[in-house]
């Protein structure tokens, strides 16, 4: 791996700066004269830095441009092998490990399976044992490792460095400082709801979707994250876009967090696991009528269709309140997108009879990654940082 040579002025790193995220942002390959066009920098300044670049293999040529009656341009796109990130997952019962290149691209996927307890002192145990594992048996170079970022599902105190509470994990008050020491690799918390909306404001940047919107995550909790003018609203707390907390049913089902009527009562994954005692893939089976396995309880399906009709219902509603508050596009992510999908217009027409204003919920969208959302955003953190100081 070549190292960036250091810049001789403040000037100049600044300068390389923006012509590395210029070719890093583009959705196509640039041209040394686009760079000049659109930065308004001399070309021997390009062609300097451009040389610095594929020295340290951060950017390669990528197509060849149309020619348009002279020499064809050459165009460039960034390396996305120069550097990596993980993300981490942790929820009530599974450890998830995701290698993210430098565009986002997914270089190897792991999943274990928690059976037992964890304080703080066995999670950053746990975490450095099967990530050092995981980098192994997918032969990724730990000196092009950026970080390694995780998500939690819970309130993340950044002051305190601590988890404030975590229904799904059933923790309350866990350090933070605990786990990163024992980690030997840079890391970074994040709640996983917000780390899945990064990846998603990631996603429509690239396809240049900027407006503002609002990211509902449904898994086994319901959380989400707000993009208002191109950055995320944290709230004074830091606890904006609780939406699993919402009350959509007065004095309703109980939730984890103590109260009656939360959205996420209603719609998490959760529910169908614990109330029906079946998988997620087992409850769809049965209610899409699916041929598969002789075993599944179809003498059950009736119960079944009242649980998810009962479940788009209060969905619905979520939604209507989410638009009434923000006037945005509201975009559904998580797990359960997969099992929405065949829904997805009807659950539509349903927020729209509810919306006093108009009678279209076009407003309402499907994200672009209905799993590992949470693990690609997190990681992107480090990807992020690692552009913006170049």
């Amino acid at each position: 791996m070549n190292e960036l040579k250091p810049a001789v002025t403040q000037l100049r790193k600044a300068n390389r700066n923006r012509i590395f995220r210029f070719i890093y942002d583009a959705p196509r390959p640039v041209s040394k004269q686009q760079i000049a066009q659109e930065l308004g920098f001399s070309l021997p300044t390009i062609h300097k830095t451009i040389a610095e670049l594929l020295e340290a293999e951060l950017i390669r040529p990528g197509e060849i441009q149309a020619s348009t009656g002279g020499r064809r341009a050459i165009g460039y796109i960034p390396d996305a092998s120069a550097r990596f990130s993980v993300g981490i997952s942790l929820t009530n019962n599974h450890l998830r490990f995701l290698a993210s290149d430098l565009c986002m691209g997914e270089l190897a996927y792991k999943e274990l399976d928690i059976r037992e307890a964890l304080d703080s002192v066995k999670i950053g145990e746990r975490i450095e044992t099967e990530l050092d594992r995981f980098l192994t048996e997918n032969r990724l170079p730990k000196e092009k490792l950026l970080g390694a970022g995780i998500t939690i599902p819970g309130v993340i105190d950044r002051e305190e460095d601590m988890v404030v509470l975590s229904p799904t994990l059933k923790l309350k008050n866990i350090s933070l400082l605990d786990i990163r020491k024992r980690i030997s690799i840079p890391v970074y918390f994040e709640n996983d709801s917000t780390s899945s909306g990064f990846a998603e404001h990631r996603a429509r940047q690239q396809e240049l979707m900027n407006g503002d919107f609002v990211y509902l995550s449904l898994e086994n909790g319901v959380g989400g994250a707000i993009f208002l003018n191109g950055r995320q609203y944290d709230g004074v707390n830091g606890r904006s876009a609780e939406f699993g907390h919402i009350c959509v049913e007065s004095g309703g089902l109980a939730c984890a967090c103590g109260r009656h009527g939360c959205l996420e009562a209603y719609c998490s994954m959760l529910r169908i696991s614990e109330k029906l005692s079946v998988t997620a893939a087992t409850f769809f089976q049965v209610l899409r009528e699916e041929p598969d396995g002789r075993d599944l309880p179809w003498e059950r399906r009736e119960e079944f269709r009242l649980l998810w009709e009962d479940y788009l219902h209060h969905l619905a509603i979520g939604v209507s309140n989410l638009r009434l508050t923000f006037d945005c596009d509201v975009v559904i992510g998580g797990t359960m997108l997969l099992y929405l999908q065949e829904d997805f217009g009807r659950l539509r027409e349903m927020a729209a009879a509810l919306d006093p204003f108009t009678n279209r919920a076009d407003y309402l969208l499907p994200g672009h990654f209905p799993k590992q959302a949470d693990m690609r955003g997190v990681a992107w953190y480090f990807t992020n940082r690692f552009v913006e100081e170049l």
